[in-house]
């Protein structure tokens, strides 16, 4: 039957994974005896298991596909793309909420899983460099689903001098329905975010509210300001954007100081392109059925940042995020890595 909780089994090296538990998900004991369906979840026996079975039973099948897919990835097997996208697509709808979510996508940040819905490939190496930062802020419910990290450079193509300049940037998505990061935690880091923008004049930031959720009676926030466009560049009418890669050329390297930057790349920020379809399915129709369940239920907010200056390097960016969340009283409630010592916030 549906709500009849699977068998337990001791630990058994041919299906345990790096990621299985090491505590009682009912009372924190240590425990060894596994859930026989997702193998990750473990209790000291029966009666422990069957106080978790109403909470467990909505994470099962989706721990049981992660582990499933992340076993793959150990053993080197890669599914052609058909396949690999419908175990992704499915992974990602059979996650009923945010902390599932950023389950999946740490671990596809480290290396675990092939892809994910909005990166159908492995992460950047200059993305790799700034994992421990990722890692980090997916402790505290703070998805991120694109960054770049700071450059420039200067190289000799031919008979013309090439400089390249990047800024960082970073693109956080987090829930503002949810028990562990509500509509209130949200509009604080938000407010936190913009107030840093406002005073500090060594690092400014550029921020983006890149998603405005339906006027439904179901999905409304009470917080007016994360119900608005939002961008402390300047309004915004339809199409617009902030460069983030710029690129020049001379003949020599003098004349290559004189030479005009040209826009390469910019950080888009476009109305009607919210920025979270891609990662979560997440379109203006609210009811859609292709909409993830774990991103319908937390209404998340997407917030895009990079530096007003080309000389602000990654952490100088990451600076400006982690005084956001300091000031808004975060805390790492999504972890699930052991620590050796406090981060650095202090949890």
């Amino acid at each position: 039957m549906e709500d009849q909780h699977a068998e337990m089994k001791g630990d058994d090296p041919k299906t345990s994974t790096t990621e299985k538990h090491t505590q009682c998900s009912s009372c924190g004991n240590d425990a060894s005896r596994a859930c026989t369906a997702c193998r990750v979840h473990v209790y000291c026996n029966a009666a422990c298991q069957a106080a978790d079975w109403k909470v467990h039973k909505r994470i099962c099948a989706f721990e049981k596909i992660l582990r499933d897919m992340m076993e793959d990835v150990c053993i080197n097997k890669m599914p052609n793309d058909n396949v690999l996208y419908a175990q992704t697509e499915a992974l990602w709808m059979s996650a009923p909420e945010w902390g599932c979510l950023v389950k999946a996508n740490r671990a596809f940040m480290e290396g675990k899983l092939h892809c994910t819905p909005y990166h159908m490939g492995p992460i950047f190496p200059e993305t790799k460099a700034d994992l421990a930062d990722f890692l980090f802020l997916h402790d505290y419910g703070i998805i991120t689903t694109d960054s770049q990290a700071w450059m420039q450079e200067e190289v000799k193509q031919g008979s013309f001098w090439i400089q390249e300049r990047q800024r960082p940037y970073v693109c956080l998505s987090f829930p503002t329905q949810h028990p562990k990061f509500s509509e209130d935690n949200a509009f604080r880091f938000v407010q936190a975010l913009y107030k840093f923008a406002e005073k500090n004049s060594a690092v400014p930031v550029i921020i983006w509210n890149t998603y405005q959720h339906p006027q439904s009676a179901k999905f409304v926030r009470t917080k007016a300001q994360l119900l608005e466009w939002k961008t402390n560049i300047h309004d915004v009418q339809g199409w617009d954007f902030c460069p983030i890669t710029q690129w020049r050329r001379g003949v020599t390297l003098e004349d290559l100081e004189m030479a005009e930057w040209e826009v390469e790349t910019h950080l888009g920020l476009d109305p009607d392109d919210p920025g979270l379809i891609d990662a979560f399915c997440d379109g203006p129709d609210y009811r859609s059925s292709k909409r993830y369940p774990g991103s319908k239920s937390a209404d998340p907010v997407a917030v895009s940042i990079t530096t007003q200056s080309w000389d602000a390097d990654w952490q100088d960016l990451m600076f400006v995020v982690e005084q956001a969340m300091k000031e808004a009283d975060l805390r790492p409630v999504f972890r699930t890595r052991k620590m050796d010592s406090p981060d650095r916030l202090g949890y």
